[in-house]
């Protein structure tokens, strides 16, 4: 059974272990770089409290207002608890399931293939 757009060879064998370890490898690496860019914050946040110096016009004196300012990626600050490690998790669960179904088919080929 064939996905949709799964590469395949002259063979028409799908490269399903390349894509699946692209994708186990890269999403938390990505999920990593985005949290870096983001600012490393540990939970994830929709706006960044700033502090501006302000100077009135009229009378000189400067004080000091709060300016939210959204986060720069899709208007957030990705966290590291809350948006990185589920990512890396989920992709750690799914490379264990992965590596121990491939070793289960192998022994179970071997086993047919010593039976004949």
């Amino acid at each position: 059974m064939r996905g949709r757009g799964a590469p395949v060879n002259k063979d028409g064998v799908m490269h399903v272990r390349k894509w699946m370890t692209l994708v186990l490898v890269g999403a938390p690496l990505l999920a990593a770089t985005l949290w870096a860019v983001g600012g490393r914050e540990n939970f994830t946040k929709t706006k960044r409290a700033v502090d501006v110096q302000v100077t009135d016009d009229l009378f000189g004196d400067t004080r000091t207002e709060t300016h939210w300012e959204p986060g720069p990626i899709l208007g957030i600050y990705p966290g590291l608890l809350d948006f990185v490690a589920p990512v890396a998790g989920l992709c750690a669960v799914a490379a264990g399931v992965a590596l121990w179904r491939g070793r289960r088919r192998a022994a179970r080929q071997k086993t047919e293939g010593g039976a004949e």
